[in-house]
């Protein structure tokens, strides 16, 4: 008869590997993600993208995964506490920055233009109904600037089809 197992006991590297091997024997996991940790999850996603590894991680082990490269667009707009900068990756927003003051903002949009991401202001409810108010208010009362016309001009005026 085996002794019990104390927590306290202590195994090589050596057998708790053949241990699993007996264990797992014939044993594929359900998708390629699922035998990895949490760091090697994070890894997975930053090399194939989020969106990839999502994929890849509800693909069974029977179907073969194809890679598709991913569409990338950085989208900034001002939020409550600063400037805002959100990656959307195959249609699917995900906070990139945040808190960003309007220096922080240029530096972090000139980096993401030099990598060639396409980059574009959001425009927020709040910015979008500030924006139908300014053009209601141009439409109803229209600010056309109408120069003063000179005493001289209308002498040149008057004169105009003058002919000697």
């Amino acid at each position: 008869m085996t002794a019990p197992l104390d927590e306290d006991d202590e195994f090589s590297e050596q057998q708790l590997q053949r241990m699993a091997e007996k264990l797992l024997a014939g044993y594929q996991p359900p998708t390629a993600l699922s035998g990895l940790g949490e760091k090697e999850q994070r890894m997975a996603a930053k090399l194939l993208g989020a969106s990839n590894a999502e994929r890849l991680a509800r693909t069974g082990g029977d179907k073969p995964f194809k890679y598709r490269r991913p569409t990338h667009v950085i989208e900034y707009y001002m939020g409550a506490w600063g400037w805002a900068v959100d990656l959307i990756e195959n249609g699917k927003r995900l906070p990139f920055k945040s808190n960003l003051d309007d220096e922080k903002l240029r530096l972090v949009l000139a980096a993401i233009k030099q990598k060639g991401v396409p980059v574009r202001r959001f425009e927020t409810e709040g910015e979008k109904q500030d924006r139908l108010d300014r053009e209601r208010r141009l439409e109803t009362n229209p600010t056309i600037k109408i120069k003063p016309k000179s005493a001289r001009f209308d002498v040149l005026d008057e004169l105009r089809d003058f002919r000697l």
